[in-house]
């Protein structure tokens, strides 16, 4: 009867150490995050913000190209 009771203290106590390295892995990590997931919402933004950079960028370089065919044509 000892035996299982042991077993099952064993079961638990390496449950509860899994769970403690999970959790100082996934949010005390050496980069100092706290929230992973805030992380992803971050980089998503920040994509989008460089993905808007470059349509104008590209929009404006079409433009130029234009301007610069016109010029070259003669065409003021």
């Amino acid at each position: 009867m000892k035996r299982k009771r042991a077993f099952g203290a064993i079961e638990i106590l390496i449950a509860l150490i899994i769970i403690v390295i999970v959790y100082f892995t996934c949010f005390h990590g050496q980069t100092g995050r706290k929230n992973p997931f805030e992380e992803t919402k971050n980089v998503r933004a920040k994509q989008q913000v460089i993905d808007d950079k470059i349509e104008q960028i590209e929009a404006d370089q079409k433009l130029l190209k234009e301007q610069i065919k016109r010029n070259l044509d003669g065409e003021y």
